[in-house]
C-alpha cells in the first residue's frame, strides 16, 4: 500500500469510527439507556439532561473533526474551505483524539474503559496517519 492510499484509508477509517460514535451520542442524547458507557459512567441507564447536551455537543463536534480530516484528503463538505482553518481543526481532532485516549484509560467505568479507549486510539491514530500523510514540504 502506497503512502497516498494509507493517507486516504486513514482518513476513511477516523471519519466512518467518528460517525459511529456520533450516533451512539445522539442515541444517548435522545434516551438510550447507555449512561455507564459515557461521561465517565456516572449515570447507569439514561443520562440527565446535561449529559444528553453534551452529549449533542460532543457529536457536533466530532462531524466537525470528521469532516476536517477528510477534507485534508480532498474529501466532503470543507474540501474547498480555506486550508489553514481546515488544517488547525484537524490537528484539534487529533489533539482531542490523543486526550481521549488518556481520559477514557483513567476512567472508573470499566465498560467505558473497555469501549472507548480502543476506539479514541484507532482515531488518533488515523487522525495523524491522514494529517502527516497530507504535510506540505517545507519550502527551501
Amino acid at each position: 500500500m502506497n503512502r497516498a492510499t494509507a493517507t486516504r484509508l486513514s482518513a476513511y477509517v477516523f471519519a466512518g469510527l467518528a460517525g459511529v460514535v456520533m450516533a451512539f451520542q445522539l442515541a444517548v442524547a435522545l434516551g438510550a439507556p447507555w449512561g455507564e458507557f459515557t461521561q465517565g459512567g456516572q449515570s447507569a441507564g439514561h443520562l440527565p439532561v446535561a449529559g444528553r447536551i453534551l452529549a449533542l455537543v460532543s457529536a457536533g463536534v466530532l462531524a466537525l473533526f470528521a469532516t476536517a480530516i477528510l477534507a485534508r484528503v480532498g474529501r466532503g463538505p470543507l474540501a474547498t474551505g480555506r486550508s489553514r482553518i481546515v488544517t488547525a481543526i484537524a490537528w484539534i481532532a487529533a489533539a482531542y483524539s490523543g486526550i481521549a485516549v488518556l481520559l477514557n484509560a483513567a476512567s472508573r467505568a470499566p465498560q467505558e474503559r473497555m469501549i472507548w479507549v480502543p476506539v479514541s486510539l484507532v482515531l488518533f491514530v488515523t487522525s495523524l496517519i491522514a494529517l502527516l500523510g497530507t504535510r506540505r514540504p517545507k519550502a527551501k
